[in-house]
């Protein structure tokens, strides 16, 4: 096993038994990731990978297919590093994602109400008024996907920590007395279409044999990516309310 294998399993290892490991975000974990990312190694063709390559280094960039292949258990362990998954004594599984023919639509944004109004129209005071809101992109992924994308996704779109499948936030107002106030939400979104996955199984005793078996190529549901940074705003003028 080389040194980036190394590094990637005590990375994850410390993270499982800090006693911050709670407080750590995917943002911190993407971009020590996205550091490293030119260490992995790589094969030119998928003809080039042998049992003992995936047995040697877990994970691997395939050029001409602008593929990431990831070992299940080390990609779930990054994704989610306080998780109690253990090594299955199994033979271990490896997964494919190519993004060859993946491609990204960035939609702009639009004024959403973040809830109903709230009224201080009983009141001859003005009041503040908090929130706290929760947004949450579509396509649900599985942690090899989710790890992929920091790897080995398109060249011609990067993802980083500024993009994220759920994003939060706490949001305050002043509303005058006799008003109603609304809280307003608007961000930009990433929907990411075209990626394909494939399961990679070692033989059972792969030092018998120099054979892989692949699975069928499967499309990775469409994935929605929301931009971190929002505009909020405090909306009292009635021609701009949707209390309904």
């Amino acid at each position: 096993m080389n040194l980036f294998i190394l590094f990637l399993f005590a990375y994850v290892n410390c993270l499982s038994i800090l006693p911050y490991a709670q407080t750590i975000g995917h943002g911190s974990l993407y971009n020590t990731l996205s550091d490293i990312g030119d260490k992995i190694p790589v094969i030119q063709s998928i003809s080039d990978l042998t049992p003992s390559k995936l047995q040697r280094y877990s994970i691997l960039k395939v050029n001409d297919t602008n593929s990431i292949i990831l070992n299940e258990f080390l990609a779930q362990k990054l994704d989610y590093p306080d998780s109690s998954t253990t090594i299955s004594s199994e033979t271990p599984r490896f997964v494919e994602i190519m993004y060859n023919d993946s491609y990204v639509i960035q939609e702009d944004g639009q004024w959403t109400p973040l809830g109903p109004c709230h009224s201080n129209a009983r009141s001859d005071t003005k009041a503040e008024v908090f929130r706290s809101w929760t947004a949450t992109g579509g396509g649900s992924v599985s942690a090899s996907v989710s790890i992929s994308q920091v790897f080995g996704f398109h060249p011609e779109y990067s993802i980083s920590s500024n993009w994220g499948s759920s994003i939060s936030g706490t949001v305050s107002c002043v509303v005058g007395p006799r008003e109603k106030l609304q809280f307003m939400l608007y961000m930009n979104s990433l929907l990411i279409h075209g990626v394909k996955r494939r399961i990679i199984n070692l033989p059972s005793k792969y030092w018998l044999s120099r054979s892989l078996s692949f699975g069928e190529w499967e499309d990775v549901a469409t994935m929605t990516k929301l931009k971190k940074m929002v505009k909020t705003a405090c909306i009292t003028d009635p021609k701009y309310l949707q209390c309904n």
